[in-house]
């Protein structure tokens, strides 16, 4: 009974771990196309949500009117922060580099929390 228990979880451990990374974003027919770290096509959203600003490893942000809302993998929207951070400048990885008006440059993650510096 304890060995079975031990795979079970085992197996959900890394069931849970395995998120899917997106390896590119195309644009085709009012449609983003989110593909996966093995190429195949994982979700396609509305381009109504807004304009692909870029993507990292797990996350992607677009902008529409005066904010910018980052979503994961599959599309879901995760954070939406005002515009008045700055202009995002890159997307990279986890994180995403914004520079304010007055020049200074911050990093924030995925969930959209300024990482300390």
């Amino acid at each position: 009974m304890n060995k079975h228990l031990s795979i079970l979880l085992l197996f959900l451990a890394l069931t849970m771990s395995a998120q899917a990374e997106i390896s590119r974003i195309e644009h085709r027919n009012n449609f983003y196309h989110i593909y996966n770290e093995k190429g195949r096509e994982a979700k396609a959203v509305s381009d109504r949500i807004g304009t692909l600003v870029g993507h990292g490893s797990s996350f992607f942000i677009v902008r529409k009117n005066n904010f910018y809302m980052l979503h994961d993998e599959q599309g879901r929207l995760c954070k939406t922060l005002s515009t008045s951070i700055g202009d995002i400048i890159a997307v990279s990885g986890t994180t995403f580099t914004v520079r304010t008006k007055s020049g200074f440059v911050s990093v924030y993650n995925s969930k959209g929390e300024k990482v300390k510096q």
